[in-house]
């Protein structure tokens, strides 16, 4: 869901995003799809490809994933900075800050860029 918010509509973005196995997303994907929370829609023809949306079920998911966020936060970190949450410009900065500005996924340009940043922190965290 997480990658749906961010902007990743594509099977291979998605499968980039996540390094996980084509079987596997596939799974997933179809899950959400079942539960109503992405639709998928037609973008090519031949061969026959989709993209991902976010149905209205899923973009009410946001507010989950902020309270997730913001528990672990709280809870799972001693030092109140989670390591695939360092901030690119020098300082910490916790899930609930780098998103409370923006309330609603409506403003997907800001989302995307805050999830972005979050992205490549966390990447660049684990890759140490």
């Amino acid at each position: 869901m997480r990658e749906a918010f961010i902007g990743r509509r594509r099977f291979d973005q998605f499968q980039t995003a996540l390094g996980v196995f084509r079987g596997v997303l596939t799974q997933r994907l179809t899950r959400l799809v079942d539960d109503d929370l992405i639709k998928k829609r037609r973008y090519e023809e031949r061969p026959p490809r989709y993209q991902c949306l976010l149905t209205d079920k899923g973009r009410s998911f946001h507010s989950v994933l902020m309270a997730m966020g913001r528990w672990g936060d709280d809870w799972l970190w001693e030092d109140a900075r989670s390591p695939h949450l360092s901030c690119t410009i020098g300082r910490p900065v916790r899930a609930c800050d780098r998103l409370s500005s923006t309330k609603t996924p409506g403003n997907r340009s800001t989302w995307a860029a805050l999830w972005r940043a979050h992205a490549n922190s966390a990447r660049e965290q684990w890759a140490r």
